[in-house]
């Protein structure tokens, strides 16, 4: 097997020496899984057509990944198989003329934000907190919502084609490239929305090669506002009045004290009073529109008795965006779950999973634990709660799984949506797939 993948990508693009299996056995998870069988760097669309073509004939799994920073594993092999790091694939070509970039699916987000910068435009979604190591690709085929989801969705929300490898080998182009005459231009025709069917499915689907997304004009003007609140209900209003009229570029919520102590420790020591606060960037074409952007948030705020606490917070947050996340691992491996559901239910969700934290005793243990929200355009959010444990300590992830499997149930019981919920042995998809095997086997009988 292995002189026939060298054969299709060069003998230095394929290997099955142990060390590098190794290495790519793993992903940013805890999740248990085995190596791969071979990893294979494909360069072209060609590479990977003849890889899955060789892989139906021998029956291997092939398994497709990009920057490996992903939280549950799904990435990871379940036995063995072919491993495609699709990292080399990363050009970047954008037109002017129809206001689109398209991508190589390895293209890290850090990447594409730098080369745009320097031609005057961005992208719409701007890609999650590990930007810097997560690809265009695995952001498609995950459906992130993170970085600049309030106003413009998640990420693929921005796509308007995809050229992907189906899992038999051949090649498809999806959107406007339905018409091989045209340019990728546009998602929607008069024919199957077929683009969709492609985004969000961890590549399971097919091998996404290309991913055309839209592009916008840079702003020239930036501004920043930070709202504390002593209640999470006035939090929660305050934030979806702005994230409905869809002014903001990015917003996000730090919702209890404990989370606000953690991320940024000296704004809980100078406003003690404050239980949930919210970040709003806005990003505008003028100055004039940005100022009066600013008010408007400002006004909104002060209706639910929020306190200005400046821009100090939100200029970190924003211009350092791929580095957020990374000083968090102080307190050690988070295990998490991330799932969307309404905006008006921020207080009753916050209120749960304090109710579970103080029932598993997670502060008198010791651990820090972190919820927050982000918005996906005008009436969603992406709803984070975060347990931190030390990697080597058994007894503390043992007892954080149990209370994420506890958990994972409640969140689907109060009509919460996955996006990604990072447990010790079981990621999400794995678990509703398994569900949904077995509720329509019962449905069957």
């Amino acid at each position: 097997m292995l002189s026939k993948l060298q054969a299709i990508v060069g003998e230095s693009s394929a290997t099955d020496r142990d060390t590098v299996l190794i290495a790519y056995s793993r992903d940013a998870s805890l999740v248990d899984t085995l190596k791969p069988d071979y990893v294979v760097r494909p360069q072209i669309i060609e590479h990977i057509s003849e890889i899955l073509k060789l892989a139906n004939q021998t029956k291997t799994p092939v398994i497709v990944a990009g920057g490996r920073c992903g939280m549950g594993g799904a990435c990871l092999p379940l036995k063995g198989g072919i491993m495609l790091d699709m990292t080399g694939i990363n050009h970047v070509s954008a037109s002017k003329d129809n206001m689109t970039v398209t991508v190589g699916a390895g293209c890290t987000w850090g990447n594409l934000l730098y080369q745009l910068k320097e031609q005057g435009f961005k992208p719409g979604f701007r890609g999650p907190y590990s930007g810097r190591s997560a690809t265009v690709g695995g952001s498609v085929s995950s459906n992130s919502v993170e970085l600049a989801s309030a106003k413009w969705g998640q990420a693929p929300q921005g796509v308007t084609s995809l050229k992907v490898v189906l899992p038999e080998g051949d090649i498809l182009e999806t959107g406007s490239r339905i018409n091989l005459n045209a340019r990728p231009f546009n998602r929607f025709n008069c024919t199957a929305h077929i683009t969709g069917l492609f985004c969000g499915d961890h590549s399971l689907l097919s091998v996404k090669y290309e991913v055309t997304l839209r592009m916008y004009e840079y702003p020239e003007a930036v501004e920043y506002c930070c709202f504390g609140f002593s209640t999470i209900e006035d939090a929660a209003k305050a934030f979806y009045e702005i994230q409905k009229l869809m002014i903001a570029e990015d917003m996000t919520m730090v919702c209890d004290k404990a989370s606000i102590k953690g991320v940024i420790e000296e704004m809980a020591d100078l406003f003690p009073d404050i239980e949930s606060l919210f970040v709003v960037i806005i990003e505008e074409p003028s100055q004039e529109i940005a100022s009066a952007t600013q008010e408007l948030c400002q006004k909104i705020a002060a209706q639910y008795n929020g306190k200005d606490l400046g821009d100090m917070f939100p200029k970190m947050y924003w211009n350092s965006k791929f580095e957020m996340i990374t000083p968090l691992f102080k307190y050690g491996m988070w295990n998490a779950t991330c799932h969307c559901l309404e905006t008006y239910r921020i207080p009753e969700i916050v209120h749960n999973l304090k109710k579970t934290f103080r029932e598993y005793n997670i502060k008198k243990k010791g651990f820090f634990s972190l919820i927050c929200c982000m918005p996906s355009l005008n009436n969603t959010v992406s709803f984070v709660g975060h347990v931190y444990a030390k990697e080597d300590d058994q007894t503390s992830l043992q007892l954080v799984k149990e209370m994420w499997e506890e958990k994972k149930v409640d969140i689907w019981n109060y009509g919460g949506c996955p996006t990604g919920m990072v447990l010790r042995g079981t990621p999400t998809w794995r678990w509703l797939l398994h569900s949904k095997i077995h509720y329509f086997e019962s449905k069957k009988r």
